[in-house]
């Protein structure tokens, strides 16, 4: 894993060990390149939405499913700082080096972020409407082209705001279910 995150960071591994590592004392020397500070960084978050984005398009080849459309589910073949996750979780099926996972261009992913940013700004306004994902689906603005005419469009925006919903209120459940703070209770029983 130290060897795929220094290689993204163009450090020559050979020239850290000598200098990171103290082989008399067996003490571990923290490398000092390394952003930790994941509260500021957005590694994570961008991790996360490549990894969902090769979900969906996945799930999109199962609808609609031509040459155009497998090439750019799998359009991606290099590693950098945004799929550290996908490489790593990848199932080595292949010689792909990420295995089994779809890897979508960064135009999907970019697509999938902003369908991501405007389910979270609006759903405080929506939550409350009947026809929740009708809603959403008619009041998005984001806008996508596929090389394919035939991608299904419509069944991805279904799909990313119907799982968006499932899992944002799945997460609200799961904070007002905690039993050790009945604090939450009273606050959601006097609103």
């Amino acid at each position: 894993m130290d060897a795929v995150l220094l290689r993204l960071l163009d450090v020559d591994i050979q020239e850290q060990s000598k200098d990171n590592t103290n082989e008399t004392s067996g003490e571990i020397v923290r490398l000092e390149h390394f952003d930790n500070d994941y509260q500021t960084s957005d590694v994570l978050k961008k991790n996360f939405e490549t990894y969902i984005s090769g979900y969906l398009v996945k799930k999109c080849l199962k609808v609609h499913e031509c040459e155009t459309c497998r090439n750019y589910a799998r359009s991606v073949d290099e590693l950098d700082n945004d799929r550290i996750f996908c490489y790593f979780k990848s199932y080595h099926q292949n010689t792909s080096i990420f295995g089994g996972l779809m890897m979508p261009g960064n135009d999907f992913v970019l697509f999938i972020s902003k369908l991501d940013n405007f389910f979270r700004t609006a759903f405080e306004e929506i939550i409350i409407k009947p026809n929740i994902v009708k809603t959403l689906l008619s009041s998005t603005t984001c806008d996508f082209k596929h090389p394919c005419d035939f991608f299904p469009y419509q069944y991805l925006l279904k799909l990313f705001f119907r799982v968006s919903l499932y899992y944002t209120l799945k997460t609200i459940n799961e904070n007002f279910k905690s039993r050790t703070n009945k604090q939450k209770m009273i606050i959601w029983n006097n609103l």
